[in-house]
């Protein structure tokens, strides 16, 4: 086992951490650096696209998950050269955001089943403020 893959991570591989109590994520093996740790992709509020080092993406966090890339549609070859095209494009939380660009690179699909989800919650907490602001109104 290597001390510095000890989870022996492959490029392609999908990493998933909590980001907070209600979002992951996402970031992307491309390669390893000389000493074997590996080289991650990730798009992030203030860097955007870029590569970082293991613990900067887990940025302080214990626990994550991987999801392994089984090479259906790319080889890692054209992963790394779809990163590499995407270096320095700028986060956007609703149509660029860190799932978005895994799915991207991995898939060529630019969607993220989390912003619809919180798209839907916010949208029914709203709804929910509305009719509960309404009700009040009508009683008084």
């Amino acid at each position: 086992m290597n001390s510095k893959n000890p989870f022996n991570l492959k490029i392609g591989d999908r990493l998933i951490r909590e980001k907070d109590p209600f979002f992951k994520h996402h970031g992307l093996v491309i390669g390893f650096y000389s000493d074997g740790s590996p080289k991650i992709a990730e798009c992030q509020i203030v860097s955007g696209v870029s590569i970082v080092d293991f613990k900067t993406f887990m940025n302080r966090k214990s626990s994550f998950w991987i999801e392994p890339y089984n090479f259906n549609l790319y080889s890692i070859k054209e992963i790394q050269i779809r990163v590499e095209e995407r270096l320095g494009l700028p986060y956007d939380l609703s149509n660029y955001n860190c799932e978005i660009f895994v799915n991207e690179v991995l898939f060529n699909r630019t969607n993220s089943p989390q912003v619809r989800n919180g798209t839907i919650a916010f949208s029914l907490g709203l709804l929910f403020l509305f009719n509960r602001s309404n009700n009040k109104s009508k009683r008084a």
